[in-house]
C-alpha cells in the first residue's frame, strides 16, 4: 500500500541521506583526492555493517523480550532503548552506518510479537515528539531569520526543482516496473517533504571543517521551511485528486 511504501521510503531517506553527506565532505576535504574505487568500499562498509548489526541486535532483543520476565515493566523500555544506542554506537564504531542500523532493529523489533509492545510504542511515541521539539529549537537559535532574504532565490529556485522536476522524474522511473497508477506516483512525488534531518546535516557541513562559499546551512533551513509550507499544507488537496 501506499502507506507503508511511504512509511519505508521516510525512514530508509535518513540513513542514505547521512552517509551520502559524510562522503561528499570527505570528498571535498581532500580536495577530491578520492575515486570511486576508495569511496565503493567506504559505502560498503556502511551498508553491509548497518545490516548486519541492526538485524543481529533486533533478533537478539526479540528473543530476549520473549523469554524475559523483568519484575518492572519499565525495564522493557529500557532495555530496547539500550539496544537502541548499541546498535548505532556499535556500527559507527565498526565504520557501519548506524542511522541505517537503528531503523532496521526498529522495524524487526516493532513488527514483532513481543511483551509490554503497547506501552513501549506509547513511550517511544513521547519521546519522538519531545526529541523533535529540541531538535527545531536548537535549530531557531542557530539560524538567523536576517540572512534568509538573502538565500530566498537560491532556495525557492532548489525548492521548485526538487518538487517539480527531480522526486516527480526519480519516483516514475524508479516506480515504473511496479503497478502504480498515474495518480498515486503523482502523490508519492509530491510527498517528498524535507524535513529537521536536513538541516541537521547542512550542520554537519559546517562544522566538518570544509570551505563552503555559500551559506549552506540558511539554504538547507529555508528549502525545509519552504518544502513544509507548500507540500505539508498542500498535502490533502493532491491526496484528494
Amino acid at each position: 500500500s501506499l502507506a507503508s511504501l511511504l512509511e519505508v521510503e521516510s525512514g530508509s531517506n535518513d540513513p542514505i541521506a547521512y552517509m551520502m553527506t559524510l562522503i561528499v565532505l570527505t570528498m571535498l576535504k581532500s580536495s577530491g583526492e578520492l575515486s570511486l574505487v576508495t569511496v565503493a568500499p567506504i559505502i560498503l562498509r556502511q551498508i553491509i555493517f548497518g545490516l548486519i548489526i541492526g538485524f543481529l541486535l533486533a533478533k537478539g532483543t526479540v528473543y530476549i523480550l520473549r523469554h524475559s520476565n523483568f519484575e518492572v515493566e519499565g525495564f522493557y523500555t529500557i532495555f530496547v532503548t539500550a539496544v537502541a544506542i548499541l546498535s548505532y554506537s556499535f556500527s559507527e564504531f565498526l565504520g557501519g552506518n548506524g542511522y541505517l542500523s537503528v531503523y532496521i532493529a526498529g522495524i524487526i523489533i516493532g513488527n514483532s510479537k513481543i511483551p509490554r509492545k503497547k506501552s513501549m510504542f506509547h513511550f517511544f511515541d513521547g519521546v519522538s515528539w519531545i526529541m523533535q521539539i529540541a531538535l527545531f529549537f536548537m535549530l531557531g537559535l542557530l539560524s538567523f531569520p536576517s540572512r534568509l532574504p538573502h538565500v530566498t532565490v537560491t532556495a525557492v529556485s532548489i525548492s521548485l526543482f526538487m518538487i517539480l522536476i527531480a522526486r516527480p522524474l526519480a519516483t516514475f522511473i524508479i516506480l515504473s516496473p511496479f503497478k502504480f497508477t498515474i495518480k498515486e506516483k503523482l502523490f508519492i512525488s509530491w510527498v517528498g517533504l524535507r524535513g529537521a534531518a536536513s538541516v541537521v546535516f547542512a550542520i554537519f557541513t559546517v562544522t566538518y571543517g570544509v570551505n563552503i562559499e555559500n551559506d549552506i546551512f540558511h539554504i538547507i533551513f529555508f528549502i525545509a521551511l519552504f518544502s513544509v509550507a507548500i507540500q505539508g499544507t498542500l498535502i490533502p488537496k493532491v491526496a484528494s485528486l
